[in-house]
Order: structure tokens, then C-alpha cells, then sequence
């Protein structure tokens, strides 16, 4: 079976999996007066920078027009003054006359340089153009989500792959004070050497189901290279699939092959370092193992492999189908956001077990003294879910809900008790814990399973 994907070159503007990059002709960007602007205008997103820029220039060039370094990892030391700059020093190595005073203050005292009244963007060169792209993406980045060194090409020397977010919120989730929403998904670049390439993350960072993941890979240790794997959940449905973009950088290109899950928590990847890289998809009663080999700069699928899913047993149903897990789905107080979900997959009751589930901050309500935690179980889906006790549980001190102090409710203790909840249903449990412990982490831990009230082989 071979089955080559395949993306076309060049690949700094390839199509990606998170996104789309955009392959644009417009002219390259310098800064703007606003009272007189130049007639290319600085970037959408570039920050103002009021800065002198004589204060944390880059060094100077010793002759117009001469080669400078204008690779992400000589970029990612300078400031947005230095960044600044750096993308307005392409310009002035061809005479351009800048609107701005500082900048014309700048380079006119630079001995290299000379202004020249005929400037015309079509002095600009292909590496010109690369250039002010490059330094842009630095200059319009929130701050670096991730950043590794790694020889990726085999040449002995080590590239510095970094991860550039756009927004705040790629780095510190909804809690950050970033203005920009994302509208659904957030933009990123992955730079590598230099070429970068864009990509889209899903806002809320895969929401409550796993966040985002990064890392370097070898898929064949004998080819002397290694490649870049970043992950991530879809969030349209309860345990999404992951979507998976690995990234082979090759002769100075950066090639994306997307390998992502189609199913119920599918699209795992497993690399056992004999020159393949698995996509695992299951759906309950399967577990279907897609392997890819590399070919040239891409990943060729090379054969697949499917059988029994561990486990597959503890979902089978009476009439012989097998029912998919799935939880419910816990809420803090005001939030229509879920925090997560608890008893996942303890879909049976030869399963029932305790299950726990990390709280964000915001969950809390906070006084001098104490802080009041409200959270509410929901039932969504077609399945009916029985809770035999609840608690938080902060470092080794275990809290139960205050309901618990009043009379000895079915959640209260582990003594087979329940609280059931039928799709449609929900139940509000309120902890007041001391204020100075929140800090710490706080825990929701529940003992329970859920049981399916469908009995359908299909994923839901």
C-alpha cells in the first residue's frame, strides 16, 4: 500500500494543517509617519516602538549593501527597538529616504550609508524580501511558546527551533490579559534556521481535553536526521482526535505532512525508531495502526495494521456491540466553559474507580479567609452516571463538600451509595477550603463510574 502526502515547494508558504499561510506579493514593510506615511506601511501587527533607535541598534553594516545575518536565531536575541531596525536596515542598504526622523536620524549617521531620491522597491533582492518577512515574524510575536536545539539535518551543527506565539493566550490561557480572542484559533510560527512556517492553534488551547505538545522526534535513527512533531485536540467533540504536524527540515527547507486522528480520542503517534511513525486510531472494539516511512522530504504511508483494542471487552454490550466511554462533564461556578471531566472512561462498573481532575484558580471565590469553590456535574450525554463520594483534595488534606456537615448524603462517603445522574441532570457541590491553601492546587477527586444507554458499536 503506498500513499505519498505530499505539500508543494516553496515550503515557507506551504498549506498546513492549523492553518493556511498566505503566499502574498506585496512589497516588503517599513515604518510609517502618521502624518506622512511611507508608501509601504509597516506591519498590521507590528508594535509601536518609541525607542530611539540609537539606543539598541543592531551592529553596523561596514559597507552599503553588505550580507547581514538575518537568521531566526540571530533575530531572536534583539529587542522590538533592535527588531525594528534590523527590518528597516534592508531599505537603507538600497538609499532609501525614511518618513520617520529617527530613522533617517539613525542611518544617516551610518558611514555605509547613502540616500538615494530614485528608491524603488524593485531594488529590493528574493533574500531582501526574505529578510523583512523573517524579522516581522519576530517583531509581531507575543514570546516564544517553545524552543529546542536539536541537529536536525545531520550537518553536526544544532538549529534553534522555536515556537512563536501571536497572542498571549497561546502562552497563558484565558487567565492572560491579552485583548485578542483568537475568533476560534490562534496563530503561531515554527522557525527554524531560515525558514519559518505558520500554523493555527485551537482556542482553548484544546480546551479541556490535553493541551498542546511539542517535541523532537526520530523516526529513522539511521538517516542522521530528526524531525518536529507538534500536537494538538480538535474541539468540537468529547475526547477529540489529535492532530499531529511533523516537520522534516531538509537542505534548508521545512516540509509539514499532517497525520491526524478521525475518531473517538484517536491519533496517537508511536515511534519505534525502526524507521516508521505510527497514527493509532481506535474506536472502542479496534485499534488501527497506520505506518508512514519518510520519502525524500515527505512521509509515505507504507502499510496498516488492525486488531482487538485492549480492553475491548469491558465495552462490550449484552447484544454483542460495543459502547464507546465517555463522563461528565464538570463546571465551576459561572463559567459555561466545562473545568474538565471526571471518570473518564470508567465506563462499566467492574471500572468504578477514583478518578481526579485539576481546577483552574478561577474556580475560586475568594475572601480574607476562605475560599468557596462551587462546582457543578453535569450529565450530558446518553448515559447515566453514578457518584459514589466526592471531595477536593489539596496537597494531603481532603475537603468535603459542605453539604456533607449537615446530613451524611450519598456523595459524602465511599459506601456504595450514590447520587445518580441521568443524561439532562446535574448536581452542585460547594467546598470552603482556607484561602492561603488554593495557591497550593486544588483537586476535584470523585469515586464512581457511568454506564451508556446506548448499545451502538459507533463512535460518539
Amino acid at each position: 500500500m503506498q500513499k505519498t502526502l505530499r505539500r508543494s515547494l516553496p515550503l515557507l508558504f506551504a498549506t498546513l494543517m492549523f492553518g493556511c499561510a498566505s503566499n502574498s506579493s506585496a512589497p516588503p514593510n517599513t515604518d510609517p509617519q502618521p502624518q506622512e506615511p511611507d508608501p509601504i506601511s509597516a506591519p498590521a501587527q507590528a508594535p509601536t516602538v518609541d525607542t530611539p533607535p540609537h539606543a539598541g541598534a543592531p551592529p553596523e553594516l561596514g559597507t552599503a549593501r553588505q550580507p547581514m545575518d538575518c537568521s531566526h536565531q540571530s533575530l531572536e536575541s534583539q529587542s522590538k527597538a533592535q527588531l525594528r531596525v534590523t527590518r528597516n536596515t534592508v531599505f537603507a542598504q538600497h538609499g532609501r529616504i525614511f518618513s520617520s526622523e529617527d530613522l533617517n536620524a539613525h542611518f544617516e549617521a551610518q558611514p555605509w550609508y547613502t540616500p538615494n531620491p530614485d528608491y524603488q522597491d524593485s531594488l529590493l533582492s528574493k533574500e531582501d524580501y526574505a529578510c523583512v518577512k523573517r524579522v516581522g515574524v519576530w517583531e509581531n510575536s507575543a514570546g516564544r511558546m517553545w524552543q529546542a536545539k536539536e541537529d536536525l539535518d545531520g550537518d553536526g551543527t544544532p538549529e534553534t527551533i522555536t515556537l512563536l506565539a501571536s497572542t498571549p493566550l497561546l502562552m497563558n490561557g484565558p487567565d492572560s490579559d491579552s485583548d485578542n480572542p483568537c475568533d476560534g484559533e490562534c496563530p503561531a510560527t515554527l522557525t527554524i534556521g531560515l525558514v519559518d512556517a505558520p500554523i493555527l492553534f485551537h482556542w482553548p488551547e484544546g480546551a479541556y481535553f490535553g493541551d498542546k505538545t511539542y517535541s523532537i522526534i526520530d523516526i529513522d535513527p539511521t538517516d542522521g536526521h530528526k524531525e518536529v512533531l507538534i500536537s494538538q485536540r480538535r474541539m468540537d467533540w468529547e475526547d477529540p482526535p489529535y492532530l499531529n504536524r511533523i516537520f522534516i527540515y531538509k537542505n534548508g527547507t521545512l516540509t509539514p505532512t499532517d497525520l491526524n486522528g478521525e475518531g473517538y480520542d484517536a491519533g496517537t503517534i508511536e515511534v519505534p525508531g525502526d524507521g516508521r511513525i505510527a497514527l493509532v486510531d481506535w474506536d472502542c472494539a479496534t485499534k488501527t495502526w497506520n505506518w508512514y516511512a519518510i520519502d525524500d522530504y515527505w512521509l509515505t504511508q507504507v502499510d496498516t495494521k488492525t486488531e482487538e483494542a485492549p480492553g475491548a471487552e469491558d465495552f462490550k454490550m449484552d447484544d454483542g456491540s460495543y459502547a464507546c466511554p465517555a463522563c461528565p462533564v464538570v463546571y465551576a461556578a459561572g463559567s459555561s466553559t466545562p473545568a474538565g471531566e471526571i471518570l473518564r472512561n470508567l465506563a462499566t462498573p467492574k471500572r468504578k474507580g477514583w478518578q481526579r481532575l485539576h481546577l483552574p484558580l478561577s474556580a475560586a471565590s475568594l475572601n480574607d479567609t476562605t475560599a468557596q469553590i462551587t462546582l457543578r456535574l453535569a450529565e450530558e450525554k446518553l448515559e447515566v452516571t453514578y457518584v459514589d463520594a466526592v471531595r477536593l483534595v489539596i496537597g494531603e488534606t481532603h475537603f468535603e463538600p459542605n453539604s456533607c456537615a449537615k446530613h451524611n448524603a450519598a456523595w459524602c462517603d465511599a459506601d456504595g451509595e450514590v447520587l445518580r445522574l441521568a443524561q439532562g441532570q446535574d448536581h452542585t457541590f460547594v467546598f470552603d477550603v482556607p484561602v492561603e491553601l488554593v495557591a497550593r492546587g486544588v483537586w476535584l477527586e470523585a469515586l464512581g463510574h457511568y454506564e451508556p444507554v446506548l448499545r451502538s458499536s459507533s463512535v460518539r
